[in-house]
C-alpha cells in the first residue's frame, strides 16, 4: 500500500501543477482535488490520507508542489490554505465512508458529496478570514466558479473507482475480503 500511496502523492502533485487561474479569484482550478477524492475511494481512509499528508508535508518544507509550482508555509497557511488542509479531511472522510462495510456505489456517491462539501466548508471560511471578505464575496470567488468542475471531478472519480481491478487496491477492502474468507471457513 505504500507504493499506491506514493503513486497518489505524485498524482496529487501533478494535479496541482495543472492549474488554471480564475479571473478575480485567488483560488486556481486544479486537478489535485480530483486525485485526493480518488485516493480516498481507492486507498481508503488511512492510505489515502497518508498520500495527502505527504503532499502537504512536501509543500510545507518548501518543495514546489502546490499550484503554480509554489511551496512553503506561507502558501500552506496563506489564503488558499484552507482548501489545502481540506484535502486531508476530505480524503479521510471519503475513504472512511466508501470503505465502511460492504462496497456500494451509493456509498461512493455519498462519500464524494461529503468530500467535495468538506473542501468548500473548510476552504471558504479560511478564504473569508484571510481576505477579510463578506460571505457573498467569498462564495462568489471561492465557490461558485468551481461547482461545475467539482461535480465533473467527483463524477470522474466515481467512474474510475467502479473499475473492479482498481477498487481492489484498497487495503480496507482487502482486509474485509480476508475476513469474509476466514469467516466462511470457520
Amino acid at each position: 500500500m505504500v507504493f499506491y500511496s506514493l503513486i497518489f502523492t505524485i498524482l496529487i502533485i501533478i494535479g496541482s501543477q495543472i492549474s488554471i487561474d480564475v479571473p478575480m479569484s485567488p483560488v486556481p482550478i486544479v486537478l489535485a482535488n480530483f486525485f485526493t477524492l480518488l485516493s480516498g475511494l481507492l486507498l481508503g481512509k488511512k492510505w489515502g490520507t497518508i498520500s495527502v499528508a505527504a503532499y502537504l508535508l512536501l509543500g510545507a518544507i518548501g518543495f514546489p508542489v502546490f499550484a503554480g509550482s509554489t511551496g512553503g508555509l506561507e502558501i500552506l497557511f496563506g489564503k488558499t490554505g484552507g482548501y489545502l488542509f481540506a484535502y486531508l479531511l476530505s480524503t479521510f472522510l471519503v475513504g472512511m465512508i466508501s470503505t465502511y462495510g460492504k462496497h456500494s456505489w451509493k456509498k461512493d456517491i455519498f462519500a464524494l458529496i461529503v468530500g467535495v462539501s468538506t473542501l468548500f466548508l473548510v476552504g471558504l471560511p479560511w478564504l473569508k478570514i484571510s481576505l477579510g471578505l463578506s460571505w457573498t464575496d467569498t462564495i462568489s470567488i471561492g465557490c461558485t466558479p468551481y461547482l461545475l468542475g467539482a461535480a465533473i471531478k467527483a463524477t470522474l472519480a466515481f467512474a474510475i473507482a467502479q473499475i473492479p481491478l482498481l477498487r481492489r487496491c484498497s487495503l480496507d477492502a482487502v482486509h474485509r475480503n480476508y475476513q469474509m474468507i476466514n469467516n466462511s471457513y470457520g
